[in-house]
């Protein structure tokens, strides 16, 4: 079971998602942008995060809260967690 950490909620909502066409996204706005390839479950990233760790990396966060939640609510988030 991956953990989801706070602090890297509020890191996921300031970065770029963008969609590719074959299922994957790039997303950018930290140091280096990655991969985050959603077609089969679990979602896999290039990040060392997702490689080493046992936590949801912020990337793959990223593109859920992309693909699941309204920019009003993306917004909100970011205000209450501190993120704007």
């Amino acid at each position: 079971m991956t953990t989801l950490d706070p602090a890297r909620v509020a890191r996921s909502l300031n970065l770029n998602v963008e969609p590719l066409e074959d299922g994957a996204y790039v997303v950018s706005g930290g140091q280096e942008p990655h991969r985050v390839d959603t077609t089969e479950a679990p979602w896999s990233c290039d990040c060392r995060d997702a490689a080493f760790r046992a936590v949801r990396c912020k990337h793959t966060t990223a593109v859920y809260f992309d693909r699941q939640l309204a920019g009003t609510v993306r917004d909100a988030l970011r205000s209450a967690l501190g993120a704007a």
